[in-house]
């Protein structure tokens, strides 16, 4: 492994936040969504490459806070275990992590409808009469690491624009690789668990991966980043540097879903009642928690 010069991402408490805005800094634009934690970042040894860098890593954070809600459409590659099936899909997402996804094959039929909205996620694969629903927790909790790993990246937020940092984080650390920069977040438990590492392209301010781990430590899954575009966005004057193809893999590399985007677009207009899905006249609907190895009866795996 490459050595690196390691730096660390400190939390500063809430009552320090007012001394350092009346440090002399200009009044920020007032973000869309939720305000990132109140955080100061300084490193062990501070120096013009080092304060650059975390200038870049606080870029990094506020960019997904400046949109509401965001729409894409794109080319699919969906591999199971030894499979591989060419699909369509839509995507909706809003900065509540309510989300839709919609996988569709030729002639438009539906293959996959996974939907979050608040705390309920609903599955449906209608070529094999297959439904399911459970809240955020229990598919957290079921083992399926392809359901958990979509639930996890239902904002658009994570799946689009991740930031290095996690609702559940204490503390991070970065090292640099030559010209990119590793960065792992942790949790507050003794000893601190993984929640998620990130390699980044400081020139580019783009994150070219992530991993992805459950509150145990336990991995859920990869996410590969590439062919960075600018992406307008309403209300916004600074252009976001979008990615124009995802990769998502399970823990158990049996499972990936590969996005090729054709549209993305920010701050569209949504009904909240898209991200609801009604299920067909007699479709049985199961339970997330009832049925073991939920992943191999959704997906063969």
């Amino acid at each position: 492994m490459r050595s690196g010069r390691i730096f660390y991402i400190k939390i500063w408490p809430l009552a320090v936040l007012p001394f350092i805005m009346l440090g002399g800094c200009a009044p920020e634009q007032r973000l869309a969504g939720p305000e990132p934690p109140p955080t100061h970042l300084c490193a062990e040894t501070q120096d013009s490459q080092t304060e650059k860098l975390i200038e870049i890593v606080r870029q990094i954070d506020r960019r997904s806070l400046l949109f509401q809600t965001l729409t894409a459409s794109f080319d699919v590659l969906l591999r199971t275990n030894n499979r591989s099936v060419h699909l369509s899909g839509q995507y909706l997402g809003d900065n509540h992590a309510n989300m839709r996804l919609r996988l569709t094959g030729l002639f438009q039929v539906l293959a996959l409808d996974f939907a979050v909205h608040q705390d309920q996620v609903s599955c449906m694969l209608p070529t094999r009469h297959v439904a399911f629903t459970g809240n955020r927790r229990e598919i957290m909790d079921s083992g399926a690491t392809v359901l958990a790993l979509l639930t996890q990246l239902s904002s658009p937020a994570e799946l689009f624009f991740p930031r290095p940092w996690d609702a559940r984080a204490a503390a991070r650390q970065a090292q640099t690789l030559g010209e990119q920069v590793a960065i792992a977040v942790s949790d507050g438990s003794d000893p601190p668990q993984p929640l998620r590492r990130f390699l980044l392209a400081p020139n580019d301010q783009a994150v070219l991966w992530q991993d992805l781990f459950c509150g145990n430590g336990q991995a859920l899954g990869h996410v590969d980043y590439g062919q960075f575009s600018v992406c307008a966005c309403p209300g916004v004057e600074t252009p976001l540097l979008a990615p124009k193809q995802i990769k998502l893999t399970n823990a158990g590399q049996n499972f990936s879903l590969e996005l090729i985007i054709k549209d993305l677009a920010l701050n569209q207009p949504l009904d909240e009642k898209e991200f609801l899905m009604d299920f067909p006249a007699g479709q049985q609907v199961g339970k997330v928690g009832l049925v073991q190895n939920i992943d191999k009866y959704l997906f063969g795996n």
